[in-house]
């Protein structure tokens, strides 16, 4: 029954992009508005769905989970494993998503800092606004600020000056605290 579901589900996100698909449009882009009945469905559906082979499945159930922080962490090594998928959309929603949770550890700052280096520059803006909010919540001197503060130094190196803008920001947020 639950792959039933699996595959129900699979096939209206399917549908749903067809739906909105035009020329110019980045179908990647747009945040699906699950029918009742999928967003009722278990989190133990989207984990699945976290390792679908189609983009749209796979952001689809991150951005389900964002809207269920309470239910990511029996799931978070999926959700980190997301933190390094070949589609840069993906990533930037795994960072949103674990943004969400409004606490972070050792293990999840390191994990995220990993994607300074990240060639897309999306990705990279929605790190350090992640980064400069979850290390908020954490005790000053810690693994885990420096470890955020190295990779918001690094980002702070980059010629897009709305990136060094978020850097900054959140290096001044961490310092202030």
């Amino acid at each position: 029954m639950e792959t039933e579901f699996l595959e129900e589900l699979v096939q209206k996100i399917d549908d749903m992009i067809v739906q909105h698909d035009y020329p110019g449009f980045e179908a990647r882009a747009l945040k699906l508005g699950l029918p009742e009945w999928a967003r009722n469905l278990p989190a133990k559906t989207y984990s699945k769905c976290l390792k679908h082979e189609s983009v749209f499945v796979r952001l689809a159930a991150l951005r389900w989970f964002q809207e269920a922080p309470g239910k990511i962490k029996p799931h978070i090594e999926l959700i980190y494993r997301s933190l390094e998928d070949s589609d840069p959309y993906v990533r930037l929603e795994a960072i949103s998503c674990l943004e969400t949770l409004r606490q972070s550890d050792d293990e999840m700052i390191e994990k995220l800092a990993a994607l300074a280096d990240d060639d897309d520059i999306d990705v990279q803006r929605g790190l350090a606004k992640a980064l400069g909010k979850l290390t908020l919540r954490m005790p000053k001197n810690t693994k885990s600020n420096t470890c955020a503060l190295q990779a918001l130094d690094k980002l702070c190196q980059s010629k897009d000056p709305q990136l060094r803008l978020k850097a900054l920001k959140a290096i001044r947020k961490i310092q202030e605290k």
